[in-house]
């Protein structure tokens, strides 16, 4: 058993769809955490969603939890709100979606 067993779950992943923030190859990252036995993985792409068909079929095939989710950029309608970075996370089946500040 891995000393990450159940212990912790990485809630904000780039990957090779992100790129100008990683070089990360999906299938070789998960491979890596299956076997380190991670129970979930999260992946928060930059402004895209381009890698979550093959993020999730490769989390399916290694046993591991598939997290959906994407960092947004937030353009502010008036000066009350603010600009910057969101991170957006599928909630269920339902399609709802979880804000983070």
């Amino acid at each position: 058993m891995s000393p990450h067993s159940t212990q912790f779950i990485h809630l904000h992943v780039h990957s090779e769809f992100s790129l100008a923030d990683s070089l990360l190859k999906v299938k070789p990252l998960v491979k890596h955490l299956a076997a380190e036995d991670f129970p979930a993985l999260a992946l928060t792409d930059a402004g895209n969603l381009f890698g979550l068909v093959k993020f999730y079929e490769a989390c399916l095939g290694q046993g591991i939890k598939p997290l959906l989710g994407a960092e947004v950029r937030v353009v502010a309608s008036d000066e009350d709100e603010q600009t910057g970075k969101r991170l957006v996370s599928a909630r269920d089946e339902s399609s709802r979606v979880r804000q983070s500040a």
